[in-house]
């Protein structure tokens, strides 16, 4: 295999199946991983110009990546135990995606509320939800110590019962000065809530709401599911 001229990566495949990869990749920038059987944890050595990672499924749980290096990462349904691991190894990132997962799971004690995610150059961030999601994640915002951010796009349901006081509290904790939030909201959403909003935040210059699917707009998950 030319590994040495691999730019871009894109991996759907049972994971034990996948052949060990002996060489570096030199010129890899970019990779997309996902599996449908499960195996050992799989390790990239020596791709010094990865930059852009996308993990589908649980594979983020049984990947080991240059994490630091990277600038783009998404995690699509990934445990949200799981994102805040791997987002205490990415200063670096500029750009981020969370799409969490249904898994019954709740924020451990030390990161609900007692852990900073520090990314200091980190502009855009998105954390979105599976279908099946339940509110288990609530305070995950709130770990994130993010200056630079500009962008952000968040579930309504990962701000609790008081949304407008924790994004408030979120903004303030990070110092940043956002330039566009877009709320993702539920169908019972009211108009009057989204004034609520812009009168709370009007040095946003872009303020604005999407209405969740009741499906999701993510690929099927069902393929990440265990197999005996």
């Amino acid at each position: 295999m030319a590994t040495d001229r691999w730019e871009h990566l894109n991996l759907w495949v049972s994971l034990p199946a996948l052949p060990k990869i002996g060489s570096s990749l030199p010129m890899l920038c970019s990779l997309e991983f996902a599996v449908f059987t499960f195996g050992d944890v799989f390790t990239f050595y020596e791709v010094l110009q990865l930059r852009n990672v996308v993990l589908r499924g649980r594979i983020s749980s049984l990947v080991v990546l240059p994490w630091m290096q990277l600038t783009s990462l998404t995690l699509n349904y990934a445990e949200v135990n799981k994102c805040v691991e791997i987002l205490t190894q990415t200063p670096n990132l500029v750009r981020c995606v969370l799409i969490l997962g249904d898994h019954n799971e709740d924020l451990d004690e030390v990161t609900n509320g007692g852990l900073d995610l520090v990314l200091p150059r980190l502009e855009s961030l998105i954390i979105k939800r599976s279908v099946l999601w339940q509110q288990n994640a609530i305070g995950l915002l709130q770990c994130f110590a993010v200056p630079s951010l500009r962008k952000l796009e968040v579930h309504e349901l990962l701000l609790g019962t008081n949304p407008i006081h924790q994004l408030k509290s979120f903004i303030s904790k990070s110092g940043c000065t956002l330039q566009e939030v877009c709320i993702w909201i539920s169908n019972d959403h009211t108009t009057t809530g989204d004034e609520a909003y812009r009168s709370a935040f009007p040095s946003i210059p872009t303020f604005t709401f999407t209405i969740a699917d009741d499906e999701s707009e993510f690929d099927d998950e069902s393929d990440f599911e265990d197999e005996d």
